[in-house]
C-alpha cells in the first residue's frame, strides 16, 4: 500500500499525494495518459524506487523494515523486457534456479510458463532472436514461473498480437489462484 505517496524528479511531482491499495486476489489495471505517473507507481510498488515523501507499507510493515525480504516476493515486467543473452527457457529458469530449485524441475516449469504465455515454439530460440512481442511473452513467464505474491506488468500487451492478447488477460485475470495481486 501506498500512503499520501509523493515523488519528485528534476523538480517536478510525478506523484503527489498518491493512497493505493492492492489486496491478495486482486487484478488492477492503472491507466492514464503518457506521464501521468504509472510507472513511477508500479516502480514503488516494485520496492525499486523510494518515494519523496509518504509511505510504502507491504503486509503493513513499512518496507525500511525488511525491504528484501519483501522485495524477494514481487516479480515485475517493465516497459521494456530486459532479457539476458541465452534461451528463452534459460531466461525463465533463472528465478528458480536462484530459489535452489534443480534444474530438470526448473526447466520444466519454465516450459509450462512459456506454454501459458503461448510462447511454447520459442522456448529454444535465444533471446537475441525475438522479436517485442516474444520478448515480452518470455518476460511474463519469468515473472510468472516463481510464484510471486505481487505480479506487476507496466504495459504488458505492448508489441503482443491480438491473439496473444486475449490469451495473456486471461492469465493475468487467473494467476494464481493462491491469492498473487496484479497490478497492470
Amino acid at each position: 500500500s501506498l500512503r499520501c505517496v509523493s515523488v519528485v524528479r528534476a523538480g517536478r511531482a510525478a506523484l503527489d499525494g498518491v493512497d493505493f491499495q492492492v489486496r491478495r486476489g486482486e487484478c488492477v489495471a492503472v491507466l492514464g495518459p503518457n506521464g501521468a505517473g504509472k510507472s513511477t507507481l508500479l516502480r514503488l510498488l516494485a520496492l525499486i524506487d523510494p518515494p519523496t515523501s509518504g509511505t510504502v507499507a507491504w503486509d503493513g510493515l513499512g518496507v525500511c523494515e525488511d525491504r528484501l525480504a519483501a522485495r524477494r516476493r514481487i516479480a515485475t515486467v517493465a516497459q521494456d523486457p530486459y532479457l539476458f543473452t541465452g534461451s528463452a527457457v534459460d531466461n525463465v529458469t533463472e528465478g528458480l534456479r536462484y530459489r535452489g530449485v534443480p534444474r530438470e524441475e526448473a526447466q520444466r516449469k519454465a516450459r509450462e510458463a512459456l506454454a501459458a504465455c503461448g510462447a511454447t515454439t520459442i522456448a529454444d530460440r535465444r533471446a537475441t532472436e525475438l522479436s517485442g512481442g516474444e520478448s515480452r511473452r518470455v518476460a511474463i513467464a519469468r515473472a510468472i514461473v516463481t510464484g510471486p505474491d505481487l505480479l506487476l506488468l507496466d504495459e504488458p500487451l505492448a508489441h503482443v498480437d491480438e491473439k496473444t492478447t486475449g490469451d495473456l488477460l486471461a492469465l493475468f485475470a487467473s494467476f494464481p489462484p493462491r491469492g498473487t495481486a496484479v497490478v497492470v
